[in-house]
């Protein structure tokens, strides 16, 4: 499928791609030298921290877990203290909300991933527990803003292994998510969750050879290093058992160890896991942290091995790290990499070291630009996980510390300077993928992006760093590019999508198989705060979520992508939320595209979000 991206959003094209042109102030960058930071600490200010006290470290994930258009942070807390979820409610404005929700767990909680593993259009919520008589937890979202507890009938209440982390894909690309978790013991099998399709699951992780119960795992990451369409698994594990391990996938359902013949076989204390295209060479590389010993890169060589370039790179830290992250924080279209460092070394009573902030200078060699960079965080940092919380246009990171000494910092919220707090970037790209026939979250999938400065390559991933989870949106830094000439998605199904001529500052939504396109018009933002939409995209009815509204007017307008008037909704008599069915006031369905549900008070007060209605 091909076709020219149009800027007319009366011009049909053949592939559903929603784009939001953002328009604001000008993007910078402080150079490595500069007395500006890249990053702001807004922990207090947003009232986002838990002292945490897990041990081995807390999770950490950014989700829209109530689907109204921006990030919400969940955080893990220590055993006996509840864990945390802050629903962003916009304006830098942030509620805690785990216990509205219904995911306060409580108990030995270690990694946290966001995924729609049932294919209905919203963020359910695994949590995979350490404690040895603890099985995982798996929430269902009810799309109301609440959360159901699956984990007896999915199946994963039994799990109960020393569990680490935790990492989704398709593996057999039917089209539902299945999910890795790794086992911290070397004598407990690590698990490969299957998804039946049907909320159940069963683990095959045996009888598939990848249950590798000599290792002590510590964070798994699918990883497509051949580029034949099948995700490929790699775990990270501790030197005190099995070495790192890398199983090719088949293709048939199997999988074989390549862990010696690909150079995989890192024998370290792996606790973090990146993986990325840092030379955009096309194929994946990754990054892996380790004690004083040395942190490791390894380059893909594109022929089924991998090549050490650690030390040419400048990556090896030599500090006991943990999670790792690869994010283009400078929006210049390479992959910069952050590091959760630790200690000096492996004593527990040494003091905390600041983590590294590495930016990619091109040529696989990073420049260390941590100190005054505002992400030098110095705490005992664990994991880490990054999105843009603000829809500002730059990659934002939250940091999970353990609150192990008087004076320790919480766990941390970094806010992006690449563009100051009231601007919005215009060098970037970003892709939101929805899966018809491929899963829903199309993780797995290979976006390619071409420019005037060369090709971009990423991958649709769930379960990072160390027991984390970033957003899913994939974010392209464009430098000074104007424009990407080319977008080309590789589903998990084997379908080949292409959108050509995007403007920088877009955000594209990307239906699989769709042939209709919408286009929101520019300049328009999502900052709302008491407003939003379950499921959006929406299938046939979205359910519009207000609250403290209604001594101010009980009454929405749906506008079109235009702004014309379309339905009007009443909210008199509802309890905080009115179901919309994506008809006009004639009942008659609307087409694909984008819509707005505004509402305006009698004192001038206003309230939007946006829907993107699929048929």
């Amino acid at each position: 499928m091909r076709q020219r991206f149009c800027t007319d959003a009366r011009a049909a094209v053949p592939i559903f791609a929603t784009v939001a042109f953002v328009l604001g102030a000008g993007a910078f960058l402080p150079s490595a030298a500069s007395s500006t930071p890249y990053y702001t600490d807004v922990t207090g200010e947003l009232g986002v921290g838990v002292e945490s006290t897990t041990f081995l470290g807390p999770g950490c994930a950014m989700a829209d877990v109530d689907g109204d258009g921006d990030l919400d942070i969940y955080v893990v807390d220590g055993l006996g203290d509840p864990n945390r979820l802050f629903r962003n409610d916009g304006n830098h404005v942030f509620t805690e909300a785990a216990g509205a929700f219904g995911v306060d767990d409580s108990g030995y909680g270690k990694s946290t991933t966001f995924v729609d593993y049932d294919n209905d259009g919203d963020k359910d919520f695994l949590l995979a527990r350490f404690g040895p008589a603890e099985g995982d937890r798996l929430f269902r979202n009810n799309g109301d803003g609440t959360f159901t507890d699956v984990s007896v009938e999915s199946g994963f209440s039994v799990v109960a292994n020393y569990h680490t982390g935790a990492a989704w894909a398709d593996y057999d690309n039917d089209g539902w998510v299945d999910c890795y978790i790794t086992c911290y013991s070397g004598t407990r099998q690590n698990c490969l969750m299957r998804n039946l399709g049907n909320g159940q699951f069963v683990d095959v992780a045996q009888s598939l050879g990848l249950w590798n119960n000599t290792g002590y795992g510590f964070q798994p990451g699918w990883i497509d290093y051949d580029l034949d369409g099948f995700m490929d698994l790699y775990l990270a594990n501790d030197i005190f058992g099995t070495s790192n391990r890398l199983y090719h996938n088949n293709g048939d359902g199997t999988f074989t160890d390549v862990s010696e013949a690909s150079g995989a076989n890192q024998h370290l204390s792996t606790m973090g896991l990146a993986i990325g295209d840092l030379d955009q060479d096309g194929d994946p590389d990754m990054y892996m942290s380790n004690i004083y010993e040395g942190n490791v890169m390894l380059r893909n060589n594109g022929d089924g091995t991998f090549t050490d370039i650690t030390v040419s790179s400048g990556t090896g830290v030599y500090k006991t790290c943990w999670g790792s992250d690869f994010l283009d924080f400078d929006n210049d279209g390479r992959l910069d990499l952050y590091v959760c460092a630790m200690l000096p070394g492996t004593n527990p009573g040494d003091p905390p070291v600041p983590n590294k902030l590495y930016r990619n200078t091109g040529n696989l060699v990073f420049e260390d630009v941590s100190a005054g960079s505002g992400a030098d965080n110095a705490g005992y940092s664990y994991g880490s996980c990054q999105g843009d919380y603000d829809n500002d246009g730059d990659l934002d990171i939250y940091v999970t510390n353990w609150q192990s000494f008087e004076g320790a910092p919480p766990s941390t919220l970094l806010e992006n300077q690449h563009v100051p707090r009231g601007g919005v970037a215009t060098d970037f790209i970003r892709v939101n993928l929805i899966g018809t026939v491929s899963n829903r979250d199309a993780i797995g999938a290979r976006v390619v992006l071409s420019s005037a400065s060369g090709p971009q390559y990423r991958w649709v991933q769930c379960g990072t760093s160390y027991v984390s989870c970033s957003e899913p949106t994939l974010h392209f830094g464009m430098g000074t590019d104007t424009a990407a000439d080319e977008i080309r998605i590789y589903w998990p199904s084997g379908l080949e999508q292409v959108v050509t001529g995007i403007p920088v500052g877009s955000t594209l939504t990307i239906v699989e198989g769709e042939d209709t396109t919408s286009i929101e018009p520019a300049g328009v933002v999502n900052t709302l705060s008491l407003l939003g939409a379950s499921p959006n995209p929406a299938r046939g009815g979205t359910a519009i979520r207000w609250s403290g509204l209604a001594e101010h007017g009980t009454h929405f307008a749906v506008l079109d992508a235009s702004g014309r008037e379309v339905r009007e909704l009443s909210l008199a008599g509802s309890a905080g939320s009115v179901w919309w069915d994506g008809r006009d006031a004639q009942g008659r369905e609307l087409p694909s595209g984008v819509y707005y549900v505004a509402w305006q008070g009698g004192a001038g007060q206003q309230a939007r979000t946006s829907v993107t209605l699929i048929r």
